[in-house]
């Protein structure tokens, strides 16, 4: 026997609107498992599917109870107890289990399991009982078809609580009871009246005979009754275990009339509306296959919009960076430009001002030589002195030497002064001649620098321009690099908004083959179905299926029949 551990003491209890449902093949592993059975039990389906059925056994569970579970299903009879059952993190939880064989087309092809909360008192009652078995000292009782009975001596007190209690069968046993008692009392009395005894005999046995046909058609009227009520009940557990094929029109079903009428309507019924929901549900399948696969698509298409989006982004960052850098290049261009025009003007002005100076020394030269000119003539005149003097001394004759002497001096002096006046001439031309032409090259320097001026001006209100254009570059880059944030990020919550609908679409995808899963619990076939191929695969999508359906969704995980039962 299987041991599942660890185990702990927390206890999950069912809701009253919570049915586990689940299917197994012959060998008890599971082929389909509802979403409350996977919820309470805590394992996920890929964890239940081609497990088998003991994965949620509890080790508190007697192996007696099972092996009267499995003894009971293969009989071909429905099972119903209280059971303990072990969720995946150690915990369990109780469960009124109902098992029942899945018989189709007269072969058993699985069993199925609907498991609902269970009484306080029935769990009190049963977790007493199972101390018992594990214990090894209960002798007075025993379990059968998943009902505590008694054994041996106690099994008449027993029969007893059964005749008094609800049961139709018990009512009839108590009507035939009650019906020998009233015959008897009269047999009784007739023979203790004061008759004939030929006639007394005859009364009598004409009141035994009568009660013994009265109970005799009472016996064949409660098999009837009592075998309608069971294929009645038998048809209703196939159909609660979703086998829609069991057969509604044998001559035991003709024996309830209307209800059978009623049970075979009820199948047809769902069988119309688990052949509908099952088409749809593939329909739908392939409805959210093909948005599962175009909103993929549109995904990775935004993704690389996204990407493009965001390298274009970078570009730009980087172009508005070199144009604001430019920019910037360009605005101390403009204040270079700016100093170099004011350094001009002031050249500009300095040329000027050496021209005027250069002019006045052409000037001062020109006054120079007047002045050297009269020089000149004064020292021409004095040579004409000192040669009239030294006449007029050569006639004084002695008295006049000392005169000679002087104005042979002056004579001297004064050829001199006209040498150095020829040379200050000479220099002062010279100097003339230099000055002009400094003059000249002033004038042409300032010409120059006037262009120079003018120029670094048009320069400088170009770089102005420039200046100005690329700031209005830069913000418009900076607009544009804006827009395009957030034309990424748009195109980013788009990616999202894609990406959440590929996950919808396949939610959708996974919720529709849930739902053909659970429809297909119905099994809706025709005959033709493959009851011996017992392939579990971790999806299960279609638990049940004809051949029809199988021919419909050829994509599907092979047919799976039954419903899981070894709670």
């Amino acid at each position: 026997m299987r041991k599942n551990l660890p185990i702990t003491g927390v206890e999950t209890e069912l809701l009253d609107d919570q049915y586990l449902i689940s299917k197994t093949d012959l060998a008890g592993r599971i082929i389909y498992a509802n979403p409350a059975f996977v919820e309470v039990s805590g394992f996920s389906r890929e964890e239940l599917i081609g497990e088998p059925h003991n994965i949620v056994r509890h080790p508190d569970m007697p192996s007696a109870v099972f092996a009267d579970l499995w003894h009971t299903l293969k009989q071909g009879r429905s099972w119903v107890g209280v059971v303990k059952n072990r969720r995946k993190d150690g915990g369990f939880y109780w469960v009124l289990a109902h098992a029942s064989p899945i018989i189709e087309q007269g072969e058993l092809t699985g069993f199925a399991s609907v498991r609902v909360r269970a009484k306080p008192q029935d769990i009190q009652a049963a977790e007493q009982f199972y101390q018992e078995l594990r214990d090894g000292r209960n002798r007075s009782r025993t379990i059968r078809a998943g009902q505590i009975t008694a054994r041996s001596w106690r099994r008449p007190f027993a029969g007893l609580r059964f005749l008094a209690g609800p049961s139709l069968l018990a009512a009839f046993l108590r009507k035939g009871l009650l019906n020998l008692g009233i015959t008897g009392g009269i047999i009784a009395m007739v023979l203790n009246t004061e008759m004939p005894r030929q006639s007394m005999i005859l009364l009598a046995s004409a009141l035994g005979i009568g009660t013994f046909m009265i109970l005799a058609y009472q016996a064949v009227l409660m098999r009837r009754v009592l075998g309608s009520f069971k294929t009645a009940t038998h048809i209703a557990q196939q159909i609660a275990a979703g086998n829609l094929t069991v057969n509604t029109r044998g001559p035991d079903v003709k024996k309830l009339e209307t209800l059978g009428q009623n049970l075979d309507l009820m199948r047809k019924s769902l069988m119309s509306i688990s052949t509908d929901v099952d088409q749809s549900c593939g329909n739908n399948q392939v409805i959210a296959r093909n948005l599962s696969d175009n909103s993929a698509l549109l995904e990775a298409r935004t993704q690389e919009q996204a990407a493009s989006m965001q390298e274009t982004t970078a570009s730009m960052n980087s172009f508005g960076q070199a144009v604001l850098q430019t920019a910037e290049n360009a605005k101390a261009s403009h204040e270079l430009a700016s100093r170099s025009a004011g350094i001009a003007g002031r050249g500009n002005e300095a040329v000027q001002k050496v021209s005027s100076s250069m002019q006045q020394i052409l000037e001062s030269s020109q006054h120079i030589g007047n002045i050297v000119s009269m020089i000149n003539n004064i020292a021409f005149q004095t040579n004409i002195l000192s040669i009239n003097a030294s006449i007029e001394s050569a006639r004084a004759g002695e008295a006049g030497k000392g005169f000679a002497v002087v104005a042979s001096a002056v004579r001297s002096l004064a050829q001199q002064a006209a040498q150095a006046a020829d040379e200050i001439k000479q220099l002062v031309s010279e100097t003339q001649t230099l000055s002009a032409e400094g003059a000249g090259h002033a004038a042409h320097a300032g010409q120059t620098m006037q262009e120079i001026l003018t120029s670094v001006s048009e320069v400088a209100g170009l770089m102005g321009e420039i200046s100005a254009a690329t700031g209005e570059q830069s913000i418009g880059l900076g607009q544009l690099t804006q827009a395009l944030k957030q034309l990424d990020q748009i195109t980013s919550d788009n990616a999202s908004l894609v990406h959440d609908l590929s996950e919808t679409a396949q939610e959708l995808n996974q919720n529709g083959a849930e739902l053909q899963e659970a429809i297909s619990v119905l099994n809706h076939g025709d005959g033709g179905q493959t009851h011996h191929q017992h392939r579990p695969t971790p999806l299960a999508l279609a638990p049940v299926v004809n051949m029809d359906t199988a021919r419909r969704r050829p994509s599907q995980a092979p047919r799976l029949r039954q419903l899981a039962s070894s709670t």
